[in-house]
C-alpha cells in the first residue's frame, strides 16, 4: 500500500505538471486533454481518475502458498484491480487458475479493505485462511466456516510437514490500556478438525508485551522452535490525534535513543509433553536474525548480532540440555547491513552461511564450531537469499550475477563447483520459490 500510495502521488504530480504547462499556453478548461493527447485514449487523466479505489495498474497477486504435493499453488488477487484480495488457485500441470472465494463482492471499493491476508492449502482440497484476524476453513465444496472464534489477531499459518497439524499465532488486538500491541500466543490445531474450538495453546504469555514473533516446525512435526519478544522494559507513549470530532489517543510501546529496547529469546516446545525450554543468550538485547532446528531435531542454531550489527554470532544449542556453543563469530567495525542468512547443511553437517565477510554476500559451509568456513560462491556480485535441497546436495539462490539490477535464480552444489542459472535468460527479477518446486520443474 505504501508503494501504491507513492506511485499514485507521483502520477498525480505528473498530471498536475502537464496540466500546468497546458494552462500556461492557452488556459484550457479543467480536465481538458493535454496537447497531442486528445485523440489517444488513456493519455488524459483527471485527479479523480488518479485517486480512485480501482488501481490503474491492477492489483498484484501476493501471498502464494504451495500444496504439500506441489500440484497446486494458492495466491491472493483481485482481477478487477481493487484492493480486496480473494483466494485463487493455479495448477502448473493444466495451467488453469480458479477463483476459490468471492468474499470481495460484499466489500465496498471505497473502503479499500485488504481482504484475505493469508491462505494455506490443507489436504482433501480444503483451504485455511485468515481475514480480519479471524481463521476460516474453506471446504472442497466451497463452504466457508469460521473456526477458533474465541481467538483474535490470528496470523502466520503454517502446516506441519506431515500435514496433520496447523499452527498459528493469535493475540489480542487491543488491551484495557489502549496500547497498540496485539500480543502473540502459539496455538496448534488438528488440520482435519471440523469443530470450532479445536486448537490447543502450546507456548506464549498472557501479557501482550511478551509475544511470539515467528516459529518453525521440526522436520518430524513433533516440536516447534519459536522466537519471542519481550517489550516490558520499553516505555509507553501517548500519540494524540483528532478524529471523529474529538481527540483520540493511541498509546504505543516505543523506544527513543537511550531507552530500553526489546529483549529477544528463542524457545522450543515438545508437542507431546508440552514442555517448553528457553535458550539463554549472553545479551538478550542483541538482535536475532534467524534460527532453526537441525533435521534430527537435536540441535538449534540462533544467528544474531550486537545492536550495531558489527559482530555476527551464531550459537548452536543442544535441545535436550540447553548447552550452548559459539559456532561462528566475526566482527567487522565497518559493517552496516544485517543481511546474514543461515540454515543447516544437508545431513546436519554444519551450517550454510550467507555472509559478506569478503565484501560481497556469498555462501559458505562451516562443518564444526570454530572451524574456518569454506567458501562456496565468490565474485563481484551478491546473493539475496537461498534454499537448500538437502536430498540432492544443491543450493538454490537468487543473485545479481548476470547484471546489477537482475535477480536471477541459480544453483550450485553444496560441495562447490559450477554455478548453473535456473531462471530464463531474459533480464528481470525473479522470486525464489520453495526448492521442491524447482526440483520438480
Amino acid at each position: 500500500m505504501k508503494r501504491m500510495g507513492a506511485l499514485r502521488s507521483a502520477m498525480a504530480m505528473a498530471a498536475l505538471l502537464m496540466a500546468s504547462t497546458a494552462m500556461a499556453q492557452d488556459r484550457p478548461w479543467p480536465h481538458a486533454p493535454v496537447h497531442g493527447g486528445a485523440e489517444v485514449a488513456g493519455t488524459s487523466l483527471s485527479i479523480d481518475e488518479l485517486y480512485q479505489p480501482k488501481s490503474l495498474i491492477g492489483t498484484s497477486p501476493e501471498g502464494y502458498s504451495w500444496s504439500r504435493d506441489g500440484g497446486t499453488v494458492l495466491f491472493l488477487w483481485n482481477d478487477e484491480g481493487y484492493s480486496f484480495r480473494d483466494i485463487w488457485s493455479y495448477s502448473p500441470r493444466t495451467g488453469k487458475k480458479t477463483r476459490l472465494t468471492f468474499l470481495g463482492r460484499d466489500s465496498k471499493p471505497e473502503a479499500e479493505a485488504r481482504g484475505v491476508a493469508q491462505a494455506v492449502m490443507l489436504d482433501d482440497g480444503r483451504v485455511a485462511f485468515t481475514m480480519g484476524g479471524q481463521l476460516h476453513i474453506r471446504s472442497a465444496d466451497g463452504t466457508i466456516t469460521k473456526v477458533e472464534s474465541d481467538n483474535q489477531a490470528i496470523r502466520k499459518l503454517v502446516l506441519s510437514p506431515d500435514g496433520r497439524s496447523l499452527a498459528f499465532i493469535a493475540g489480542n488486538p487491543s488491551d484495557a490500556r489502549n496500547r497498540v500491541t496485539i500480543g502473540g500466543v502459539l496455538w496448534v490445531r488438528p488440520s482435519a478438525a471440523t469443530e470450532d474450538k479445536a486448537a490447543r495453546r502450546v507456548a506464549g504469555s498472557d501479557d501482550p508485551k511478551v509475544y511470539i514473533e515467528d516459529y518453525h516446525w521440526s522436520d518430524d512435526s513433533k516440536a516447534i522452535a519459536f522466537q519471542q519478544a519481550d517489550d516490558r522494559a520499553m516505555p509507553e507513549r501517548d500519540i494524540f490525534y483528532h478524529a471523529k470530532g474529538e481527540q483520540q489517543n493511541n498509546r504505543v510501546i516505543r523506544a527513543f535513543p537511550g531507552d530500553e529496547t526489546t529483549n529477544a529469546s528463542v524457545g522450543h516446545v515438545d508437542l507431546a509433553s508440552g514442555q517448553v525450554r528457553m535458550f539463554e543468550r549472553p545479551d538478550a538485547k542483541h538482535h536475532i536474525w534467524g534460527f532453526g532446528l537441525s533435521g534430527n531435531g537435536k540441535r538449534l542454531f540462533v544467528s544474531g548480532s550486537d545492536m550495531e550489527a558489527k559482530e555476527h554470532t551464531i550459537y548452536v544449542y543442544d535441545v535436550a540440555t540447553g548447552a550452548r556453543e559459539t559456532f561462528y563469530q566475526l566482527r567487522e567495525d565497518k559493517h552496516l547491513r544485517p543481511d546474514w542468512q543461515v540454515t543447516w547443511a544437508p545431513g546436519d553437517d554444519g551450517l550454510i552461511i550467507l555472509t559478506d565477510r569478503d565484501g560481497w554476500l556469498h555462501l559458505y559451509h562451516q562443518r564444526a564450531a570454530g572451524q574456518a568456513p569454506r567458501q562456496i560462491t565468490s565474485g563481484k556480485w551478491e546473493i539475496a537469499n537461498f534454499e537448500v535441497d538437502a536430498a540432492r546436495g544443491q543450493i538454490y539462490f537468487t543473485a545479481n550475477k548476470s547484471y546489477l539490477s537482475d535477480r536471477q535464480i541459480y544453483r550450485v552444489p553444496v560441495a562447490g563447483g559450477a554455478i548453473q542459472q535456473v531462471s530464463g535468460a531474459a533480464a528481470g527479477t525473479h522470486e525464489l520459490p520453495p526448492y521442491r518446486r524447482l526440483v520438480q520443474q
